[in-house]
């Protein structure tokens, strides 16, 4: 049976030269059909790759499991922590959502507020390879990376800064200076996603006059 499969191949892979035809179809359609192939495995291997650093980056900063209460908060967390840990749950950080209050000279701003336990978070996210910065001297950001190359405020194109190295630093993290940056790469005030010194920060709220995060970032 092998060899009447390879007899069969082998005819339409090198027919005879009164039709030829026959050859350059197979050629064509031998040279489709890697192509295809190739391409879908370059492709899911690809997107695997990149679920997998979005994954990351997302239980890095969101846990696996969140309990609330169905209503206010939930005094005796304790006992949940020990019934957590009976079913192998490595670490738990307790934590807080509410109501906040802005204020300045003009104008009070109704905002929400997280708080967690400083000596767990650590345990359950990510934020720990950040907080760890001196915020005095460096501004970490969140959503800076080396595939942000248009600042999509202006819709112009924006090169890449100049990247220092850094001695004892991750392998995922990426130093720059902002006065050498360009567009994006140029501005640490931007508050979605960058960590600031609390008492540089809280300084400069004063000073300025704003009425929402848009309004904020532009009086920064």
């Amino acid at each position: 049976m092998k060899g009447i499969e390879f007899f069969i191949a082998k005819r339409y892979l090198f027919s005879k030269r009164r039709i030829n035809f026959i050859t350059i179809i197979t050629l064509i359609s031998i040279v489709g059909v890697t192509i295809g192939v190739a391409a879908m495995i370059i492709v899911l291997s690809v997107f695997n790759g990149f679920n997998k650093k979005v994954t990351d980056i997302l239980i890095g900063f969101d846990p696996h499991i969140r309990i609330e209460a169905k209503s206010g908060h939930i005094s005796e967390y304790e006992n949940i922590f020990s019934d957590l840990q009976k079913e192998n749950i490595s670490d738990v950080s307790p934590y807080i959502l509410s109501k906040g209050l802005l204020a300045n000279k003009s104008f009070n701003k109704v905002c929400f507020i997280k708080g967690t336990d400083e000596n767990k978070i650590s345990n359950v996210s990510g934020v720990k390879d950040f907080t760890k910065f001196n915020t005095d001297k460096i501004v970490p950001s969140l959503r800076m990376g080396l595939n942000l190359e248009k600042c999509y405020t202006v819709q112009k194109e924006q090169p890449l800064p100049e990247l220092m190295s850094r001695a004892g630093s991750d392998e995922d993290k990426i130093f720059w200076k902002w006065n050498q940056g360009v567009y994006d790469w140029s501005y640490p005030l931007s508050v979605d996603g960058h960590f600031f010194s609390t008492q540089e920060i809280a300084a400069m709220t004063k000073l300025i006059h704003f009425s929402a995060p848009n309004t904020y970032e532009d009086q920064l």
